[in-house]
């Protein structure tokens, strides 16, 4: 059973249609004895940083989860937001807000550079995937769909992180071990979107 965190702020309706698409069965996760019953933890995206932490304080799941994701214990994907909250910190807002710790590095503005790169970014982008782990049965180099501001900007090199780019190189997909972060919605991504959530439940 895959476990969506709901924090009632993200866009977990979307993700939930596409699972069933898929023939996925999951649970909505509010409280950390959710969060003990599943067999994967799926982080959906849409929101403001600051606001999903603040949101996992609350309902007391910040620190469970944060143990479950960095003791590897089972398979977590974080989409967009939920792939930002495992950053150090973000600067998204008035004020610096820690996030997981679990990838280091920070969240920040993606540049206004042209009107090319228009910010944020939305819409379709090439991702340069190898078609394995969760892209397995994708097209190499398929196009996947974006909608965010900020982007997560990491130094730690113990990554496998596939990129796309938007007059910068960003981290379009980040793994480490178990734990799984993509920027882009694979619940909005057609076919190829389908797949890697597929891919995903199959680790779980």
């Amino acid at each position: 059973m895959i476990g969506i965190i709901d924090l009632s702020i993200g866009n977990t309706a979307s993700v939930q249609k596409a699972l069933r698409r898929v023939g996925v069965e999951f649970s909505l996760i509010t409280s950390e004895s959710d969060l003990a019953r599943c067999d994967g933890v799926l982080f959906p995206g849409v929101g403001n940083f600051n606001t999903a932490i603040s949101r996992l304080l609350d309902l007391q799941l910040f620190a469970p989860l944060k143990r479950l994701i960095s003791d590897n214990e089972i398979p977590f994907l974080g989409i967009c937001l939920g792939m930002q909250i495992l950053a150090d910190h973000s600067e998204e807002g008035d004020t610096e807000t820690h996030g997981l710790g679990i990838f280091r590095g920070r969240v920040t503005r993606l540049p206004r550079d042209s009107d090319l790169f228009r910010v944020p970014h939305v819409g379709w982008n090439t991702v340069e995937s190898t078609g394995r782990g969760l892209f397995f049965g994708t097209n190499p180099n398929s196009d996947f769909y974006f909608t965010h501001g900020y982007y997560l900007k990491t130094f730690d090199e113990d990554l496998e992180i596939f990129y796309t780019d938007y007059g910068i190189k960003i981290p379009a997909y980040i793994r480490k071990g178990n734990v799984h972060g993509v920027q882009f919605h694979p619940e909005k991504s057609d076919i190829d979107g389908l797949e890697i959530l597929n891919n995903f439940a199959k680790l779980c």
